[in-house]
């Protein structure tokens, strides 16, 4: 999977506990819609879990370590 700058950023966001997609939409300045789009591509990339109108990093060794990463390093 080829990342976007905006796949790190809702990546990065997901990682600092903004879970929503209304919110992680306001703090990167993008649409709803893309937002949405992108989530789906890293929920199919076993990267984050959708649940509930949430999206929460997966529960997967890739997935932790790169949320780590992203923290550290934005």
């Amino acid at each position: 999977m080829m990342f976007s700058t905006t796949s790190f950023g809702v990546l990065e966001q997901v990682a600092r506990g903004n879970t929503t997609i209304k919110n992680i939409a306001i703090a990167l300045k993008k649409s709803y819609k893309q937002i949405y789009r992108i989530s789906q591509s890293l929920v199919e990339s076993d990267l984050v879990e959708y649940n509930h109108g949430l999206i929460t990093p997966a529960k997967t060794v890739h997935a932790g370590m790169l949320t780590q990463l992203l923290i550290k390093h934005p």
